[in-house]
């Protein structure tokens, strides 16, 4: 699996979608189910389940994960009017990889490991739902994107040989394929 290879370090950079975040998060705060891709998701909406390809996910699931990244994103705008913290969507990954302290997850292994993950879509999804919310509860919290395509970029410069795994398409894997 992906977490085996970051908590081996077996890769030296991840970049996935939004939801490729939020989900490793939310199944380690309460179950995600296996489903069936051919799942009808309008019924399964009405029964307050969210179907994530074959994956199944209680709505109580992103209520849960709302109660536990609130608080995140208050002491990162703290950290950023106070020390003037810069946060990327990379560090923003990194953050919350130290804050879920769960081994299951992929992005606790890349925060115990130092492996950036760079998610050039972070708003495509419930953590963006957040993010916004957040921005009227506490305004000023900022998401510097630019800090994200220099570094996969100078990632990509500084590579002495390079090489990709790419799962699905769509702008993670332009934007790997931009910086490589």
């Amino acid at each position: 699996t992906i977490r085996f290879l970051a908590q081996h370090r077996m890769v030296q950079v991840i970049v996935t979608s939004a939801g490729g975040v939020e989900e490793d998060f939310i199944k380690c705060l309460a179950p995600t189910f296996l489903g069936d891709f051919a799942l009808p998701g309008a019924q399964l909406r009405c029964k307050g389940i969210n179907r994530t390809g074959n994956l199944l996910c209680p709505n109580e699931n992103y209520c849960k994960f709302e109660t536990w990244l609130m608080p995140i994103l208050d002491a990162m705008h703290e950290e950023q009017v106070r020390d003037g913290v810069v946060w990327t969507p990379s560090r923003i990954i990194h953050r919350l990889g130290k804050e879920i302290d769960h081994p299951d997850s992929v992005y606790y292994w890349c925060y115990r490991n130092s492996i950036p993950v760079y998610c050039p879509a972070i708003t495509d999804g419930s953590l963006g739902d957040m993010l916004y919310s957040h921005s009227y509860r506490r305004p000023g919290l900022v998401v510097d994107v630019v800090g994200d395509i220099r570094g996969i970029n100078d990632e990509a410069l500084r590579a002495r040989k390079s090489g990709v795994l790419i799962f699905g398409g769509g702008v993670v894997k332009h934007h790997t394929l931009n910086a490589n």
